[in-house]
Parts: structure tokens; sequence; C-alpha cells
């Protein structure tokens, strides 16, 4: 199947999901008020960037690189460093009581960035650090929502005072 093809199936996939948790799942489960403010968000978040890659893949022509995408290998299986990612953001999961969110989080980021082959140390470690940051604000500051903290991060945070 034509990348383009596949990629139209993910935005249509996606879109469709976002309507039925959007119309369905969100008013069954999640209640009314302030408690539907963060799913809608993410929610909303994640079908504008479906709907801006179906228009994308419908109304553009698609570039000359669209074939030298790394994690395409044609006829030789998953490529390693697709798999390899998977397993880093699995370890990232899978350790989430005990190394923590925003330490865990930095960590896969880097490793991530190893493995995609980024080696601008400073844009690497200016991501890995900011995005964790920036969703300690999000989530920590403006909402009021506490992401839970692992048993190293708390330690941690026991130290600093």
């Amino acid at each position: 199947m034509e990348s383009r093809t596949i990629e139209l199936v993910i935005a249509g996939t996606l879109l469709a999901l976002s309507a039925l948790t959007w119309f369905w799942l969100i008013p069954s489960f999640a209640g009314s008020g302030d408690q539907v403010l963060l799913p809608r968000f993410a929610t909303g978040a994640i079908a504008l960037f479906a709907a801006m890659m179906l228009a994308g893949r419908l109304f553009f022509a698609p570039s000359a690189a669209v074939d030298d995408d790394p994690f395409i290998e044609r006829g030789r299986g998953e490529p390693t460093a697709l798999l390899a990612l998977v397993a880093v953001w699995l370890a990232f999961v899978l350790s989430l009581q005990s190394v923590g969110f925003y330490l865990g989080g930095t960590a896969a980021l880097l490793a991530s960035f190893v493995i995609l082959g980024v080696r601008h140390v400073p844009a690497m470690l200016a991501w890995a650090l900011a995005t964790p940051l920036a969703l300690w604000i999000i989530f920590e500051i403006a909402f009021s929502l506490r992401i839970p903290r692992g048993r190293l991060e708390s330690w941690l945070l026991g130290l600093a005072g």
C-alpha cells in the first residue's frame, strides 16, 4: 500500500476516534462541567492534528522525500529504530511508579533522540528539559492537576528540601 494511502487511513481513523470520544465517551464517562475540560482539550487537539493531516494528504502534492522515511523498510519487517523507540517508551511507562513522569520522560526523550540519530546535544537537552517543564506548567500550575511522582522523584525532591 502506498504511504499516502496509509496516512489517509490513519488520519481518517484518528478523526473518527476523536469524534467518537468527543460525542460519546466523554459525555458518558467523564461527567460534565470542569471535569471535561482536559479530555475535550486533548481530543480536540488530536482531531485538529488528524484533520490537518487528512487535508494535507488530500489537497497537497507529496514531497519527493516521502519515500525516504527511515521507518519504512519495504519488505524487511519492522526497522530496528522503530522497535527501539517502542522499547524506550514501554520502559518509560513501566517505570512511572519507580522513576516518575518527569525524570522518566526526560530520559525517554533523550534516548529517543539518540535512536533517531539526533546529535545536536544542546537541542537534545533543550527539548528533553523544556518538554517536561512545559507539561508541569500546564498540568500542575495552570490546571492544578498533579501528575503522580515516582519514588525516585519524591526522594530527590525530599533531598532538595
